[in-house]
């Protein structure tokens, strides 16, 4: 039988190939990174998100009871 070497960076591939595992997808931050429509949703993502929390700054500084209250309910984090 013949004899195969196989070096140690590519090991855990062989190890996926013989037991037939599928390697690790990629991370979810390298899928948006490489894609440019995911990158303008995140934007808009991150940019409503600074806008909800300037609000909810704004009504616990002038309605603390109906902060109180959405806390409460479990609109917010405690």
């Amino acid at each position: 039988m013949k004899r195969y070497k196989i070096s140690e960076g590519n090991f855990q591939k062989f190890w996926d190939f013989i037991t037939g595992k599928k390697p690790a997808p990629k991370p979810i931050q390298k899928v948006i990174d490489d894609d440019p429509e995911l990158k303008k949703i995140m934007k808009d993502y991150e940019k409503i998100n600074s806008d909800t929390i300037v609000q909810l700054n704004r009504i616990k500084k002038e309605n603390p009871d109906i902060y109180d209250y959405l806390k409460k309910a479990g609109f917010l984090s405690k």
